[in-house]
């Protein structure tokens, strides 16, 4: 039964309902478009890294021939510093148009590039993607308003978006799922 301020029992329906104690949650915004920004600026790191790995052309002489590895015999009388450049310059390229680099870069530009739902659900809340001139590789961008207003109206579908393990998977999975796939080749 409710007390009044007295400890009298109301029993009117009226004063009752001015009595109950409501609860209100709220979503920390903050920490969660400080986490999903932080994400992205990571994502956007790795697949530039990526990116770049396997489209960097080889470095060449100015003969046209190849930086090929140095023996011993090949470097007496080299600074040291002259044989960390020759070596950095026969490094350069070392990964130009593998396979299996090129595969995972375009795995990971679905996770942020879902089809249907999913993908509108992320664009919903400005997580969109785009292609970065410079590097040639795509990149993830965020509409810190969007995600906030996401976060106030559906707190739910964002976590959802982000963390389901069924259908297509959330963002999180799909990228574990994809990393865990390359990290064995």
């Amino acid at each position: 039964s409710t007390k009044d301020e007295d400890g009298k029992t109301i029993t009117d329906p009226a004063q009752i309902a001015k009595n109950v104690v409501t609860f209100k949650s709220t979503t920390d915004s903050d920490k969660i478009v400080d986490a999903v920004k932080s994400m992205i600026e990571d994502y956007n790191a790795m697949i530039g890294e990526v990116r770049t790995a396997y489209s960097t052309l080889p470095a060449q002489k100015t003969d046209g021939s190849s930086y090929e590895p140095l023996s011993e015999d090949d470097t007496s009388g080299w600074s040291q510093s002259a044989i960390e450049r020759y070596e950095e310059k026969a490094k350069q390229g070392i990964l130009f148009a593998d396979r299996d680099l090129s595969a995972l870069y375009n795995k990971l530009q679905n996770v942020f590039s879902p089809s249907g739902q999913d993908g509108s659900i992320l664009r919903g809340m400005g997580i969109n993607s785009s292609y970065d001139i410079g590097t040639g590789a795509m990149t993830i961008t965020l509409d810190e308003d969007k995600l906030r207003s996401m976060l106030d109206s559906d707190p739910d579908m964002v976590a959802e978006a982000f963390t389901k393990t069924t259908g297509n998977g959330g963002v999180m999975q799909n990228m574990k799922n994809t990393l865990d796939t390359y990290a064995k080749t």
